[in-house]
């Protein structure tokens, strides 16, 4: 991500909303991953949580 300071403040320069994802079962990988993928222009993934370490590399690869 670029930051740009103003101000002395740190301002992210890009302006999607950041978002993590609870899960990648069903409806995390089927349903939110897949939207936010095609909403790439306004959400970015920026976190995700799953206890199978394969389901997450695989989200990572996508990016």
């Amino acid at each position: 991500m670029k930051i740009d300071i103003v101000l002395g403040e740190l301002i992210p320069t890009d302006n999607r909303i950041r978002v993590g994802i609870g899960g990648l079962r069903r409806s995390g990988w089927n349903i939110h991953a897949n939207v936010l993928e095609k909403l790439f222009d306004k959400y970015k993934i920026v976190a995700v949580s799953d206890p199978i370490e394969e389901r997450r590399k695989m989200l990572r690869e996508m990016h």
